[in-house]
Order: structure tokens, then sequence, then C-alpha cells
């Protein structure tokens, strides 16, 4: 056990992060793939973070399925057209862009985040920083 953290140090040079264009490739390798989450949100007037877990499908050309096991059970269905959500044996709640105009609109930005969907992230990022600068009164 001793030799863990100099192990870790030895091999750190050699580790790096993934860029978006390594992350595209290996989405363009693999249609679909599953992943575990463990996620941790610390959320206002509550005393203890939130933990959250489950499972997490993403089917390149059909979309995205958010498997929440715990605390509750919830399931988030996300693709071109909708957004699907059930939560603990509820009745679905759809949300498509004729309904919800701003939800879909973070749906559309999700699913480029999980596909590193380069084009997508761009125009949002530039969009994102042109609306700041309006804001601000830096751009006309």
């Amino acid at each position: 056990m001793k030799f863990l953290p100099l192990l870790a140090l030895l091999i750190s040079p050699f580790v790096s992060a993934l860029t978006l264009d390594d992350l595209q490739q290996r989405f363009t390798e693999q249609p679909v793939i599953r992943a575990h989450f463990d996620q941790t949100r610390t959320i206002k007037d509550l005393p203890q973070p939130l933990r959250s877990q489950g499972q997490m499908l993403i089917a390149r050309d059909q979309g995205l399925l958010w498997d929440q096991t715990s605390p509750f059970p919830m399931q988030l269905l996300l693709d071109d057209k909708r957004m699907v959500q059930v939560i603990n044996g509820q009745p679905p709640q759809i949300i498509t862009a004729e309904n919800n105009p701003q939800m879909f609109q973070f749906n559309h930005l999700l699913r480029a985040l999980f596909q590193a969907d380069r084009k997508v992230l761009e125009q949002t990022s530039a969009s994102n920083l042109l609306t700041k600068a309006k804001a601000a009164g830096r751009c006309a």
C-alpha cells in the first residue's frame, strides 16, 4: 500500500486528459456506450449532499437513456424529437420543442455534450459568449 502514491507519481506523466477530438473518435468507434454514474450534488437548504447513482446508455442516432436507481428511481430518455422523464413510476412527462422550447434547447445541448458533438458545442459556446457580451454592453 505504501507504493501506491509512488506508482501514481510515476504513471501520471503518461496519463493525459481526453480532448474533444479523442471523445469524437471514441463515439465513432463505439455506436453504443454504457456507463455507471455516481453523482453528488450540494443543494441549498438540504443538510447533506444528494447522492444519486444509476446507469447511462448512449446510442448513436438513438439518444441517451439516464436510468437513476437511487435515491429514487428516475428514467430520462433524450432523443432528437423529445425528452421523456419518468419519476418513481409516475406517468411520463414528455417535453418537445413545441411545448417547451427552452427545455428542449437544453436537451439538444445535453445530447451534444454526451456525444461530443463539436459543431453544436462550438455554436453554443459562441452564442453564449455573444449573449454575455451583449448583456455586458460590449457588443452591439
